[in-house]
């Protein structure tokens, strides 16, 4: 008997963990060796008394701690905190008490059974950790602001190196003679507007990352979408001799989505699609109908991605190596797919390797608002 009891007084030594009785009628109250450990009390010099214990309870703490004993006490939820200690020498220490509480016949509670554990080295890690996470959020958030203003203040000397660039590449302000200037102007407008493309990019990331971009719908033709879409891509389309074929079934009309977000959206995955196709090749764009769903698909027939898993993940592209043979840094598809969920819809790509790839965009099938028995197609 002794020696289990040693045994068991070694393992709440090691856990920290003590066990306490309360027995309600003469108000007495039993501690464990650990329990006085906890507390930093000897057991000769003082009484295990409620009170005694109360005192020791952290003064923000002590309401909270007697509003549990009493709804314990009548049956209204377990006995199960986490609460602070302050013992002499003024060291505070975090607590969890569980209790069990037993009862009369009649329901009558008359003894409070339960036991008393120091987790202020785990509770202090997490609070470590929650700090640090903490700092790790903010410290993204200062990024993405960062990033952001770094891209505004871009823009402006941008437009201006791609508007004097078109002005003289066009000979706007009368002829240029030598040609190799015109392509040298042609050459800064093209990668002027490539670096402004980049730079757009990058803002879209840190609005989705800082939460401030937001879907404004309204009523669009789908016609009118899918033209404004190939407007876009179609220079991008034609530097390939690639054929852009668009198709709107089930009579489909009008739209309810963000406008801006949804042509996004559409450049995006079409500019992808051109971009691993070969020349000569054939992208389509279909908008239809399913019972339940509006479903927007973008197919092509190029070389088709190996690793689907992760091709929507910031920065990343099937391959990364800096002697690949497309270009770009991987964010088209992650903005693609950030655009449709913030307007409530889901992507899923099938691809195979050597044979393409089809990015279906589904919404519910509300965001339909008119339709008509035609079909509408249109070809590049």
């Amino acid at each position: 008997m002794a020696e289990s009891q040693a045994r068991l007084a070694g393992a709440q030594k090691i856990a920290r963990l003590g066990n306490w009785e309360w027995t309600l009628v003469s108000n007495e109250v039993t501690w464990s060796d650990e329990v006085y450990n906890i507390f930093d009390l000897e057991p000769s010099r003082h009484a295990p008394l409620y009170d005694a214990f109360m005192e020791m309870v952290h003064v923000e703490d002590r309401a909270y701690v007697k509003k549990a004993i009493f709804d314990a006490l009548k049956g209204l939820c377990p006995y199960n905190i986490t609460h602070r200690i302050v013992i002499a020498d003024g060291t505070e220490k975090v607590v969890r008490q569980i209790g069990k509480i037993l009862r009369t016949k009649d329901g009558d509670a008359v003894r409070m059974d339960g036991t008393v554990q120091d987790i202020t080295r785990h509770w202090n890690q997490e609070q470590e950790l929650r700090l640090a996470k903490r700092r790790a959020e903010d410290a993204d958030v200062a990024k993405a602001q960062f990033l952001s203003t770094v891209s505004h203040e871009l823009r402006t000397p941008l437009n201006a190196i791609i508007g004097f660039g078109t002005l003289i590449a066009d000979e706007v302000l009368g002829e240029i003679n030598i040609t190799t200037y015109r392509e040298y102007a042609e050459d800064i407008k093209v990668s002027g507007e490539a670096l402004l493309k980049l730079v757009q990019n990058i803002l879209h990331i840190t609005s989705f990352q800082l939460g401030s971009l937001k879907s404004q719908p309204e009523n669009i033709l789908a016609r009118e979408l899918l033209d404004e879409t190939f407007s876009l891509v179609s220079d991008r389309a034609s530097q390939k001799n690639i054929k852009i074929e668009m198709h709107i079934s089930n009579g489909i009309k009008e739209i309810y989505m963000d406008p801006e977000l949804t042509r996004q959206i559409l450049v995006h995955l079409i500019e992808n699609a051109i971009k691993f196709s070969e020349q000569g090749s054939l992208v389509k764009v279909d908008l239809f109908l399913t019972e339940n769903e509006f479903i927007i698909e973008v197919t092509d027939y190029g070389v088709g991605l190996e690793d689907t898993d992760v091709i929507f993940d910031l920065f990343v592209q099937e391959n990364m190596d800096l002697n690949r043979v497309y270009e770009g840094i991987g964010l088209g598809l992650t903005i693609a797919k950030n655009l449709v969920d913030i307007q409530g819809g889901w992507i899923k790509v099938d691809s195979k390797v050597g044979q393409g790839s089809r990015f279906s965009i589904h919404f519910a099938k509300d965001v339909i608002r008119a339709t008509t028995d035609s079909k509408i197609g249109h070809m590049a």
